[in-house]
């Protein structure tokens, strides 16, 4: 603005007129002074006058931002009117082609029916004629026997489709069943040994049965210890979750401190810890918080479910959709095993399963035995083959594979033949054969 102008060439003029004094006359001569004075009023008025028309300038922007805002804002309104309204004339178009569509049909229905409809009184006078002309020739004859249905030609092709037909189909189910049924399925797809089997608890109501299973297990275990390298620490996993390798490690636990062994079960599963509902124990302390202090654990820490068998929770508290897992990295596992050996006969990891988390591939050389943990009628063929061919890239001391949850109840079922486990379990389920044992 001119008034600002004249403030900023006053301004200049002053600084001018001081400087050329400064040269002349000495600081505290009373003119120096004075112009010194002038100099910083006009300075100070031209800064104000700056200043002033800088912030209405910014006033007259804001609001000429804020009317352009308005502006978009109610053509933005518009546009959104603008659109709904076309797709509902869009979808009116469809519907319009849509109805025009079925009355050109209905059209030529009616068409059809009424051509139909003439043809058929054309007939029908054609008919009446040539009645009046018919005569009979020879009177029919009723047949001596039915002619339908024929019954004994129709129930044998019944019988040989019926027999062809299950076969078949029996052959087709086999055939399309890909699930790991019996300890032949795990020969025909590993070259581990199957230790045993653990029955379906669910159709089972007698848990000695159970006991029976593990015991058996517990024997292959110790017959595996005392024949050849040691095998004191163990590690139970399965190919993937819910096959119940957690339910067999607890029990297997359960049975060796039973039989007076000394027993560390290990929870090493952070993702879905489960030993504190199981066991009914704190979450914490458990084998997260030893990191970094592995070889320094002390086991009056953890909980003793009794006088032979002590419980490690994994310590994990569980973790949100959006936070990371726990994981155990930074754990010296070898070294908290070495010196659990030292206090313990056994020592038992529960792991994660093999194809859906690292750390159970993580853990393979720092044990001296696996059991593979399979469920029966669950286990795909193709799951339990890339599980033993990422353990046999590992070069790991599979022990053998644990067949779960097999139906005894059934008659047809392979274990209750084959196997002499069936006598603990027949014997078992007649328990109105007991008084009378007793009493002989």
């Amino acid at each position: 603005s001119p008034s600002l102008r004249s403030l900023q060439e006053a301004c200049a003029k002053a600084e001018q007129e001081y400087a050329e004094k400064a040269r002349i006359f000495k600081p505290d001569w009373p003119g120096l002074k004075q112009l010194a004075f002038q100099r910083d009023e006009m300075c100070t008025r031209y800064r104000q006058e700056s200043r002033t028309l800088y912030q209405k300038a910014m006033q007259a922007a804001e609001a000429d931002v804020s009317a352009v805002r308005e502006k978009e804002r109610r053509l933005r309104e518009q546009f959104e009117a603008t659109r709904t309204e076309v797709d509902q004339l869009n979808k009116a178009a469809v519907d319009y082609q849509t109805l025009k569509a079925e009355v050109e049909n209905q059209r030529r229905l009616l068409n059809t029916l009424v051509e139909r409809r003439q043809q058929a009184q054309v007939a029908g006078v054609g008919s009446i004629q040539a009645t009046a002309i018919m005569r009979i020739v020879e009177p029919a004859r009723g047949p001596k026997s039915p002619i339908w249905p024929r019954r004994l030609r129709t129930l044998l092709t019944a019988l040989l489709v019926g027999l062809f037909g299950g076969v078949g189909l029996a052959f087709l189910l086999h055939y399309l069943d890909d699930k790991v049924h019996s300890h032949e399925d795990i020969q025909h797809i590993v070259a581990y040994p199957c230790l045993g089997f653990i029955p379906d608890m669910s159709k089972v109501a007698h848990s000695h049965v159970l006991q029976n299973a593990f015991r058996f297990l517990q024997n292959h275990v110790l017959i595996a210890q005392d024949s050849g390298p040691p095998m004191r620490s163990l590690m139970v996993t399965s190919s993937q979750p819910s096959e119940g390798k957690t339910f067999v490690a607890v029990h297997l636990a359960q049975t060796l401190a039973q039989a007076k062994k000394r027993v560390l079960l290990v929870e090493t599963d952070p993702h879905i810890p489960n030993f504190h509902r199981i066991f009914n124990v704190p979450r914490k302390p458990g084998l997260l918080d030893l990191r970094g202090h592995e070889s320094l654990a002390v086991w009056d820490l953890f909980p003793a479910v009794d006088e032979y068998l002590v419980v490690v929770p994994s310590g994990a508290t569980g973790h949100r959709r959006n936070e990371t897992s726990p994981s155990l990295e930074g754990l010296d596992m070898r070294g908290f095993i070495q010196r659990a050996l030292e206090n313990f006969d056994y020592v038992i990891l529960d792991t994660p399963p093999l194809l859906a988390t690292p750390e159970a591939l993580q853990l393979v050389r720092d044990v001296q035995a696996i059991l593979l943990v399979v469920q029966s009628g669950r286990t795909t063929r193709l799951t339990l083959r890339m599980a033993a061919e990422r353990l046999a890239r590992l070069e790991a001391p599979v022990l053998g594979v644990i067949l779960n949850r097999v139906d005894l109840t059934s008659k047809y079922s392979y274990y209750t033949y084959y196997y002499p486990y069936r006598y603990y379990y027949s014997y078992y389920l007649r328990p109105e054969e007991t008084p009378r044992r007793n009493e002989q």
